[in-house]
């Protein structure tokens, strides 16, 4: 459901979270609304309030996002701050039911590349499950679980995902026309691979990996799961399960030649992340 909440907010919510920067909000003359009278620097505390309220009115579990305007303090006091125009979206469920419906959005606006996800730590957000989202090395936005100590203070129950991105950046990528794509009238060949690695490997590490070991003749590599056996495999160690699929577009590919590709996929995931193969 569609929000639509205050641009100045009290200090409590300013407080609670602010991922795109951690300089100072912003402050009105005389309060816009009774006791707000900071400009918010993030959708984020605002949909979460409202998400608080929902609950507490009628224990609906309220999946919210809003399209507005934060606004980010310059750099330094003389200048101009940046009034931006983001996608705020909170919603119950898991951290990769939210981050499916982010990677469809930016599907949709036509933008293909692939999504670098890395890890960094940002006050009431979750440790270890808050990730800053670049495609072209550009800060696309956040993706981020709600800290147990914050969901606490607004009084909600159970786990609480938030998701913030920057539109003028995903307007930027957008290709909003849609471009004819070459189709190879050649079949492809998949193979399923079962690596064990060390806990800290992330699957943007694993893809970048794939991808520059296979090059052009990579038609898709897919993620499937995530399986952890600390007493076969160690502690902090884990299984990820992925699928590769390889094709040419001038010619049919062998079964020799598609186990040449893996082979040296194989040796460079175990050179570069550590990697073992599971046979």
């Amino acid at each position: 459901s569609e929000a639509m909440t205050p641009s100045v907010v009290v200090q409590r919510l300013d407080d609670a979270m602010s991922p795109w920067t951690d300089r100072p909000s912003l402050e009105t003359q005389t309060p816009m609304l009774e006791g707000s009278r900071k400009l918010r620097r993030s959708l984020l505390p605002s949909l979460l309030n409202s998400r608080a309220a929902n609950w507490a009115s009628s224990t609906t579990e309220a999946n919210l996002y809003e399209i507005a305007h934060v606004y980010l303090p310059g750099e330094g006091d003389d200048a101009l701050p940046d009034e931006h125009y983001t996608v705020g979206m909170i919603s119950g469920g898991d951290f990769f039911r939210l981050k499916g419906i982010v990677e469809t959005l930016i599907t949709r606006l036509g933008i293909h590349d692939s999504l670098e996800l890395c890890t960094v730590d940002r006050s009431g957000l979750t440790r270890g499950m808050t990730v800053e989202i670049r495609v072209r090395e550009k800060l696309l936005g956040y993706i981020a679980g709600i800290d147990a100590k914050l969901l606490k203070t607004f009084k909600l129950h159970g786990p609480v995902f938030v998701a913030e991105l920057s539109l003028p950046t995903l307007f930027a990528m957008a290709t909003l026309v849609p471009q004819q794509q070459f189709v190879s009238p050649f079949p492809s060949i998949q193979r399923d691979l079962n690596f064990v690695m060390a806990e800290s490997v992330l699957w943007s590490e694993m893809e970048r990996v794939v991808r520059a070991s296979i090059g052009d003749d990579l038609a898709r590599v897919t993620y499937r799961e995530t399986y952890r056996d600390p007493k076969k495999d160690g502690e902090n160690r884990k299984r990820v399960l992925m699928t590769v699929e390889l094709r040419r577009d001038h010619e049919t590919l062998s079964g020799d030649q598609a186990d040449t590709m893996v082979a040296h996929l194989i040796r460079d995931c175990q050179s570069q992340l550590a990697a073992e193969l599971l046979s």
